[in-house]
């Protein structure tokens, strides 16, 4: 039998007693709250009929009671607020019109921070006597977060049952234990990276998870250097760079596929297919968007401090790290479901006047007459074992976006983003002068063309920042 009061934590005595008491709090708070409402909900007037507003409307009330008396955030708004920024970037930035992902939004702390105080909300809503009755006939083995769960369950659904407990970070340190107990070693933060990962792969979940995420993440700017900020860092950084950055890279290209095939038909369009290219459309630019937002802070943000000494012995190894990374992240999206990679042939061919050439497999016949000396599959070959002048494209620009991180390393400046973007695209185009299309000047570019900009600027970043922690030069 599950004791509710043991569970809670809040010494012995009535519930009434306690639910009249946050009551009191929930009012006091009144003023703060009411402005914070009307805005939310001219959001979802917006997006959603009747039916689904009220539906909201009820878990928007239910998020307020749950957490009134819940501590303010450190910019001094009221902890509601977060729930509610949460819910609104869902629907605004994220293209949500889904009411039950709204919903799974605004409660996405409800369990985490408040399944005793929900528990006592349901025992008010369903009486003691059915509480009881219900308290002894089933064996709640997941304890008062269990019987939460179940309340959301009943009052919207199991879907969204499913999205908040997806939401609900577990205890890292009992899994901690539990992983040292089997003889393995993990840290808290690996744990945090893998939760994160696990809970977007469900698209219901993705949305929220990244909001919420970048709402925590991308506010350290606000954080005064020191301990605090540095330990974020290394706790989120991994986060961006190895979960949502791939993600929303991945759903970009998945998107933009989905886009042209219905644009190829667009004269034969239906309206429901018209309305499904608008949807498509608005997809990808959020997802766009989401990338850009990531990349831009960590540019800004996520460089670890250190010590600035840095031989050329160092800086040689992070170069030809960065050149191997590029390779690595060029070939990424040909990884085929066995492990090699869609394959991409080069062909040195040595022309009539002598000269030598790596060309595409495809442009040969551009070479009439010419011999082939050598071949490689670029794609399945790794970076040290290609040959010199195909390494060449991914060394030098290794070595200048590297040189762009240990400068401002060396001299610390903060990293502009779009300006350090915008000098690796110049310094590509200056090499590929032949590249008309691409060679125009960076703020004419697509979005889609700047992210592979700035992708070199996000892993210089974290080869310096992997060489710190190597090289124990972290602060």
């Amino acid at each position: 039998m599950l004791n509710i009061e043991k569970g809670m934590g809040t010494g012995r005595y009535e519930e009434k007693e306690r639910a009249h008491e946050e009551a009191n709090k929930e009012n006091e708070r009144r003023d703060d709250i009411e402005p914070l409402k009307n805005i939310f909900r001219e959001d979802i007037a917006e997006k959603f009929d009747e039916g689904e507003q009220e539906k909201i409307d009820n878990a928007l009330e239910l998020m307020i009671k749950l957490h009134a008396d819940q501590k303010d955030r450190p910019d001094g708004k009221s902890y509601i607020s977060h729930p509610l920024e949460i819910a609104s970037d869902v629907i605004k930035k994220q293209e949500t019109e889904d009411s039950d992902i709204a919903i799974g939004a605004l409660l996405h702390d409800a369990v985490e921070d408040k399944a005793a105080k929900l528990v006592v909300l349901r025992k008010l809503r369903k009486g003691n006597e059915e509480f009881s009755k219900e308290e002894s006939t089933l064996n709640y083995d997941g304890g008062i977060e269990e019987v939460a769960l179940r309340e959301i369950e009943e009052l919207y659904g199991e879907r969204v049952k499913s999205i908040v407990e997806s939401l609900s970070n577990p205890d890292f340190d009992a899994l901690k234990r539990e992983a040292e107990e089997r003889g393995e070693t993990v840290t808290k933060n690996e744990l945090y990276k893998s939760h994160i990962q696990e809970a977007v792969q469900n698209p219901d979940v993705r949305a929220i998870k990244y909001a919420d995420f970048a709402r925590n993440a991308l506010a350290i700017e606000n954080l005064d250097a020191g301990a605090k900020k540095e330990k974020l860092k290394k706790k989120y950084g991994p986060v961006i760079t190895e979960v949502f950055i791939p993600l929303f890279r991945q759903e970009m290209g998945n998107l933009k596929e989905e886009v042209e095939d219905l644009k190829n038909k667009e004269n034969s369009l239906t309206e429901e297919e018209g309305l499904l290219l608008e949807e498509k459309e608005k997809k990808l630019k959020a997802s766009e968007e989401n990338v850009r937002e990531m990349q831009m802070k960590f540019i800004e943000e996520y460089k670890n401090e250190g010590e600035k000494a840095i031989t050329e012995k160092d800086k040689s190894y992070m170069e030809q790290t960065l050149g191997s990374r590029l390779h690595d992240d060029w070939r990424a999206p040909r990884r085929l479901e066995g492990g090699d990679y869609a394959p991409r042939i080069k062909v040195l061919v040595e022309k009539k006047d002598g000269s030598q050439k790596w060309v595409n497999e495809s442009d040969l016949g551009k070479f009439e007459g010419a011999e082939e000396i050598d071949r490689q599959d670029i794609a399945n070959t790794d970076f040290e074992n290609l040959a010199d002048q195909i390494q060449k494209e991914n060394r030098v620009a290794g070595e200048f976006a590297m040189g762009l991180v240990l400068n401002a390393v060396e001299n610390n400046l903060r990293m502009d983003s779009e300006k350090f973007a915008a000098k690796i695209h110049d310094a590509w185009a200056e090499r590929n002068p032949e590249n008309a299309e691409l060679g125009k000047p960076y703020e004419e570019l697509t979005e889609e063309e700047k992210i592979k900009d700035r992708d070199h600027l996000v892993a210089a970043i974290e080869v310096y920042n992997q060489w710190l922690e190597l090289s124990g030069q972290e602060n």
